[in-house]
Protein backbone atom coordinates (compact mmCIF):
# COMPACT_ATOMS: atom_id res chain seq x y z
CA UNK A 1 0.00 0.00 0.00
CA UNK A 2 1.29 3.43 -0.83
CA UNK A 3 0.35 6.43 1.54
CA UNK A 4 1.52 10.10 1.63
CA UNK A 5 1.96 11.66 4.85
CA UNK A 6 2.47 15.06 5.55
CA UNK A 7 5.80 16.05 7.10
CA UNK A 8 4.35 18.85 8.92
CA UNK A 9 2.08 17.07 10.98
CA UNK A 10 3.15 16.91 14.76
CA UNK A 11 3.81 13.66 16.07
CA UNK A 12 3.94 12.37 19.68
CA UNK A 13 6.29 10.43 21.17
CA UNK A 14 5.59 6.94 20.72
CA UNK A 15 2.10 7.05 19.03
CA UNK A 16 1.86 6.08 15.57
CA UNK A 17 1.35 9.03 12.27
CA UNK A 18 -2.68 8.73 11.16
CA UNK A 19 -1.83 8.04 7.34
CA UNK A 20 -3.32 10.92 4.93
CA UNK A 21 -3.80 10.12 0.96
CA UNK A 22 -3.21 12.48 -1.34
CA UNK A 23 -6.46 12.77 -4.26
CA UNK A 24 -3.56 11.21 -6.71
CA UNK A 25 -2.85 8.51 -4.71
CA UNK A 26 -5.41 5.99 -3.90
CA UNK A 27 -4.97 2.94 -1.68
CA UNK A 28 -3.79 -0.51 -3.68
CA UNK A 29 -7.10 -2.42 -3.38
CA UNK A 30 -5.91 -5.38 -5.16
CA UNK A 31 -5.15 -6.92 -1.61
CA UNK A 32 -8.34 -8.16 0.83
CA UNK A 33 -9.18 -5.90 3.59
CA UNK A 34 -8.06 -7.13 6.51
CA UNK A 35 -10.00 -6.48 10.29
CA UNK A 36 -8.77 -5.97 13.17
CA UNK A 37 -11.06 -7.02 15.90
CA UNK A 38 -9.97 -6.83 19.81
CA UNK A 39 -12.05 -8.52 21.98
CA UNK A 40 -12.41 -8.54 25.71
CA UNK A 41 -15.58 -10.89 25.59
CA UNK A 42 -18.11 -8.19 26.70
CA UNK A 43 -21.38 -7.43 25.13
CA UNK A 44 -19.93 -4.87 23.10
CA UNK A 45 -17.03 -7.44 21.89
CA UNK A 46 -19.44 -9.72 20.58
CA UNK A 47 -21.69 -7.61 18.96
CA UNK A 48 -18.48 -5.62 17.34
CA UNK A 49 -17.23 -9.63 16.31
CA UNK A 50 -20.64 -10.31 14.95
CA UNK A 51 -20.42 -6.66 12.56
CA UNK A 52 -16.64 -7.78 11.35
CA UNK A 53 -18.53 -10.89 10.49
CA UNK A 54 -20.88 -9.12 8.43
CA UNK A 55 -18.60 -6.77 7.12
CA UNK A 56 -15.93 -9.50 6.23
CA UNK A 57 -18.07 -11.97 4.12
CA UNK A 58 -19.19 -9.73 1.15
CA UNK A 59 -15.43 -7.84 1.20
CA UNK A 60 -13.48 -11.15 1.31
CA UNK A 61 -11.61 -9.33 4.48
CA UNK A 62 -9.48 -11.87 6.87
CA UNK A 63 -10.48 -11.15 10.50
CA UNK A 64 -7.85 -10.77 13.07
CA UNK A 65 -9.49 -11.20 16.68
CA UNK A 66 -6.91 -10.30 19.07
CA UNK A 67 -7.17 -10.61 22.82
CA UNK A 68 -4.73 -8.23 24.91
CA UNK A 69 -4.21 -9.43 28.64
CA UNK A 70 -2.97 -7.15 31.11
CA UNK A 71 0.73 -8.03 32.16
CA UNK A 72 0.91 -9.78 35.56
CA UNK A 73 2.89 -7.68 38.24
CA UNK A 74 6.05 -9.56 39.52
CA UNK A 75 9.07 -8.98 40.81
CA UNK A 76 11.53 -11.39 39.20
CA UNK A 77 11.66 -11.75 35.38
CA UNK A 78 11.85 -15.94 35.50
CA UNK A 79 7.94 -16.04 37.01
CA UNK A 80 6.89 -13.05 34.86
CA UNK A 81 7.82 -15.78 31.58
CA UNK A 82 6.04 -18.42 33.28
CA UNK A 83 3.32 -16.77 34.70
CA UNK A 84 2.37 -15.26 31.31
CA UNK A 85 2.53 -18.42 29.41
CA UNK A 86 0.39 -20.15 31.47
CA UNK A 87 -1.70 -16.75 30.97
CA UNK A 88 -0.95 -17.28 26.98
CA UNK A 89 -2.54 -20.61 27.12
CA UNK A 90 -5.32 -20.19 29.16
CA UNK A 91 -6.09 -17.39 27.37
CA UNK A 92 -5.92 -18.89 23.94
CA UNK A 93 -8.48 -21.60 24.85
CA UNK A 94 -10.85 -18.80 26.29
CA UNK A 95 -10.39 -17.32 22.82
CA UNK A 96 -10.88 -20.05 20.79
CA UNK A 97 -14.22 -20.88 22.29
CA UNK A 98 -15.42 -17.34 22.31
CA UNK A 99 -15.05 -17.32 18.51
CA UNK A 100 -16.01 -20.72 17.56
CA UNK A 101 -19.31 -20.09 18.97
CA UNK A 102 -19.69 -16.89 15.83
CA UNK A 103 -18.15 -19.07 13.16
CA UNK A 104 -19.92 -22.36 13.72
CA UNK A 105 -23.20 -20.06 12.97
CA UNK A 106 -21.80 -17.85 10.18
CA UNK A 107 -23.34 -18.13 6.74
CA UNK A 108 -19.84 -18.04 4.80
CA UNK A 109 -17.05 -19.04 6.04
CA UNK A 110 -13.93 -16.02 6.38
CA UNK A 111 -10.53 -16.31 7.35
CA UNK A 112 -9.31 -15.52 10.36
CA UNK A 113 -6.83 -15.34 13.23
CA UNK A 114 -6.30 -15.24 16.91
CA UNK A 115 -3.56 -13.55 18.85
CA UNK A 116 -3.46 -13.17 22.75
CA UNK A 117 -0.93 -10.93 23.70
CA UNK A 118 0.30 -9.75 26.93
CA UNK A 119 0.89 -6.16 27.30
CA UNK A 120 0.63 -3.25 30.00
CA UNK A 121 -1.57 -0.69 27.66
CA UNK A 122 -4.02 -2.48 25.58
CA UNK A 123 -4.40 0.89 23.03
CA UNK A 124 -0.85 0.78 22.21
CA UNK A 125 -0.82 -3.24 21.56
CA UNK A 126 -3.93 -2.93 19.52
CA UNK A 127 -2.12 0.29 17.09
CA UNK A 128 1.19 -2.24 16.96
CA UNK A 129 -1.14 -5.05 15.52
CA UNK A 130 -2.99 -3.59 13.19
CA UNK A 131 0.02 -1.68 12.13
CA UNK A 132 1.71 -5.25 12.51
CA UNK A 133 -0.41 -6.61 10.27
CA UNK A 134 -1.84 -3.95 7.53
CA UNK A 135 -5.08 -3.66 9.14
CA UNK A 136 -7.40 -1.51 7.01
CA UNK A 137 -10.09 -1.17 9.97
CA UNK A 138 -9.99 -1.89 13.84
CA UNK A 139 -13.93 -2.72 15.12
CA UNK A 140 -14.08 -3.21 18.34
CA UNK A 141 -16.82 -3.07 21.44
CA UNK A 142 -17.45 0.33 23.36
CA UNK A 143 -15.63 0.20 26.42
CA UNK A 144 -17.79 1.17 30.06
CA UNK A 145 -17.93 3.87 31.28
CA UNK A 146 -15.61 3.97 34.28
CA UNK A 147 -13.64 6.77 36.59
CA UNK A 148 -10.72 5.90 34.97
CA UNK A 149 -12.12 6.10 31.34
CA UNK A 150 -13.23 9.69 32.64
CA UNK A 151 -10.25 10.43 33.55
CA UNK A 152 -7.69 9.26 31.61
CA UNK A 153 -9.54 8.41 28.60
CA UNK A 154 -11.14 5.00 27.52
CA UNK A 155 -8.89 2.22 25.75
CA UNK A 156 -10.86 3.20 22.42
CA UNK A 157 -10.46 6.70 22.58
CA UNK A 158 -6.90 6.18 23.15
CA UNK A 159 -6.65 3.44 20.34
CA UNK A 160 -8.08 6.22 18.00
CA UNK A 161 -5.37 8.31 18.52
CA UNK A 162 -2.65 6.24 17.89
CA UNK A 163 -3.99 4.11 15.29
CA UNK A 164 -2.89 4.35 11.53
CA UNK A 165 -6.35 3.69 10.17
CA UNK A 166 -10.09 4.35 11.16
CA UNK A 167 -11.38 3.11 14.31
CA UNK A 168 -15.42 2.02 14.33
CA UNK A 169 -16.90 1.32 17.90
CA UNK A 170 -19.96 -0.21 18.59
CA UNK A 171 -22.15 -0.71 21.78
CA UNK A 172 -24.25 -3.72 23.04
CA UNK A 173 -27.75 -2.73 23.12
CA UNK A 174 -28.87 -2.64 27.22
CA UNK A 175 -31.30 -5.26 28.04
CA UNK A 176 -35.05 -4.26 28.36
CA UNK A 177 -36.43 -4.21 31.41
CA UNK A 178 -39.98 -6.54 32.15
CA UNK A 179 -41.96 -3.04 31.68
CA UNK A 180 -39.95 -2.47 27.76
CA UNK A 181 -37.85 0.04 28.79
CA UNK A 182 -33.66 -0.03 28.66
CA UNK A 183 -32.14 -0.40 31.68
Amino acid sequence: MKFSQRSDAPMASGALARQRFSHNERPDITLPPVFLVPVNYSCSSEAALHLALLLAVPSMAKLVVAHIVAAPRRTTAASRRSDAAGLIDLETERLQSFVARFFTNALAKTEHELIVAVDKAADRKIAELATAHGATLIIMGASTDNMRGRLFGSIVERTRRQAACPVVTIGARAPLAADGSGR
